[in-house]
């Protein structure tokens, strides 16, 4: 029998090559998708994953990655669902060849639950050492709090929340979105050897390559 609850914790895709590795690619062109300048996150409606400007939302994530890079437990306290369900020695290593992830944009669409969103967030990771930064693609569970506030969710969540997750990966507007980022990457590692030889060493280590 199938458990009732299955666990969703930070899921998050820091190289967008390895991105790649769990969502088929559409192939195509280079046209970005999303050219609306974007909604807010509670007016989202549908399945469909498109751009959001919710300056909340940023901020969110802005301070989530400073936080998690500095190792700041008492800060990402404000950022996170539960603080318990992050380990720092986990957090530190997870982060520790990155200096800061900036330039950030989001896309999101309602998840099953009321006052819960599926974010999926880009930005460009500044690695330690490397010139040139790495477009990057990460995908949230975050949730609305009783006092108003967002908060990346880092517990264990309904299956059915899983499986639509599952079916968000895979539309037609998150593969365009992966693909994009990507083929920015790609132009990354072409002009930056130290860069190329990062995410070669990166997706090796994850048992995969493109």
């Amino acid at each position: 029998m199938r458990s009732k609850y299955r666990v969703v914790v930070v899921i998050t895709f820091f190289i967008a090559m390895l991105v790649g590795m769990l969502f088929m690619s559409t192939g195509g062109g280079t046209k970005k998708p999303y050219k609306n300048s974007g909604v807010l996150l509670e007016e989202l409606e549908g399945d469909n994953v498109v751009k959001v400007r919710d300056e909340e939302l940023l901020s969110l994530f802005t301070h989530y990655y400073s936080y998690s890079i500095a190792g700041d437990m008492d800060g990402l306290e404000e950022c996170v669902s539960s603080i318990r369900m992050l380990n720092k020695n986990t957090i530190m290593q997870r982060y520790q060849y990155i200096e800061k992830i900036d330039n950030l944009t989001c896309y999101a669409a309602p998840a099953v639950e009321p006052d819960f969103y599926i974010v999926y967030v880009s930005g460009d990771m500044h690695i330690r050492e490397i010139k040139t930064p790495a477009p990057t693609l990460s995908v949230y569970l975050v949730a609305k709090t009783f006092d108003d506030r967002y908060v990346v969710y880092v517990s264990a969540v309904p299956e059915e929340e899983a499986i639509h997750l599952d079916d968000l990966n895979n539309s037609e507007n998150v593969r365009k979105l992966t693909e994009q980022v990507n083929q920015d990457l790609e132009k990354a590692v072409q002009k930056d050897a130290q860069l190329a030889d990062f995410v070669q060493r990166l997706q090796e280590a994850s048992g995969g390559n493109q």
